[in-house]
């Protein structure tokens, strides 16, 4: 345990002999985190998605469906006043738990904070403004990534430098950018925003961060 990280691994193939259902693998992530206290305080906890798994020659791979996963990793976001945090690395979650299919523990990744105090009030751009910033190609860049079958990153453990000529933006959010040394200030308000684009006939995942603070 850090002053703001908990990270743990074992090995993927210990735990009992019976296999557990999706559901109750999904119940177990959820007491795992409501038994870390510090994970499970200054904020709700939220469910954000959850990936199937297996390995792959010592690698991990992603697959299709729960029945032919090894592992499931449930990642879990933090809100405060209603806007989720975010590591300064997009595909990390915030929070989150992997299980081998008998319910064990194979990895916990967390941040936690002791308290939160609010600091300046800032004005925030506008929608409007959002749009024309992204048209002009404004922002930084923290993921390109070439998707497969199961919308996943080729590689799990990494991104691949892609040239983009074009992207749709899907969708726009807000969240509040955590840095990954403490010692900064303030979370940033930043809008997270996520495009898809196509390349050489195979689907691709860009995301890039847009200051929030006008």
């Amino acid at each position: 345990v850090s002053q703001t990280r908990i990270n743990y691994f074992d090995n993927p193939t210990l735990g009992p002999e019976r296999q557990l259902t999706e559901e109750e693998l999904e119940k177990q992530a959820f007491m795992t985190i409501e038994n870390v206290s510090s994970l499970n305080q200054q904020g709700g906890i939220e469910q954000q998605g959850k990936a199937y798994q297996k390995i792959n020659n010592e690698r991990l791979a992603s697959a299709p469906n729960f029945q032919s996963a090894e592992l499931v990793e449930f990642s879990f976001t933090k809100k405060l006043l209603g806007v989720p945090l975010i590591n300064d690395t997009y595909d990390t979650p915030f929070i989150s738990v992997t299980l081998n299919k008998k319910g064990y523990i194979v990895r916990l990744n967390g941040r936690y904070f002791q308290n939160f105090e609010e600091g300046s009030f800032f004005e925030i751009k506008s929608f409007s403004e959002v749009e024309q910033e992204i048209k002009l190609g404004k922002g930084i860049i923290k993921q390109t990534s070439i998707l497969d079958q199961n919308n996943q990153a080729l590689e799990l453990d990494q991104n691949q430098p892609v040239s983009v000529q074009s992207v749709t933006v899907k969708k726009v959010s807000p969240a509040y950018l955590v840095p990954e040394i403490l010692e900064a200030s303030h979370f940033q308000p930043i809008f997270i925003v996520i495009g898809e684009f196509a390349q050489d006939r195979q689907k691709g995942l860009m995301i890039f961060y847009l200051p929030a603070i006008k």
